[in-house]
């Protein structure tokens, strides 16, 4: 598998920067969405594992394959308004 050095945040903002962007104009941002797909045989969870089309719609977003942050918080049976403390340490 070959990785390509211009897909990373940081070869991308230092592009920019040699480009001439001011460095407090930059603004990287993170997405908060998950990505779902319905399984041919749903015991095998592997990567690459076959799928015959995408997820279930999200009851907000509407679309299928497609889920908000919030949606996949409250699948987990989280309540996405409330921040983890355990992931900042």
């Amino acid at each position: 598998m070959t990785i390509m050095p211009c897909l990373f945040q940081n070869y991308t903002m230092h592009y920019w920067m040699q480009k001439g962007a001011a460095k407090s104009k930059l603004v990287m941002g993170m997405p908060l969405y998950g990505q779902s797909f319905t399984l041919t045989d749903s015991s095998m969870r592997d990567l690459n594992a076959k799928a015959q089309g995408p997820g279930e719609a999200g009851p907000y977003t509407r679309a299928g394959g497609f889920l908000a942050f919030y949606e996949v918080s409250r699948q987990l049976g989280r309540d996405p308004r409330q921040f983890d403390e355990r992931l900042t340490r």
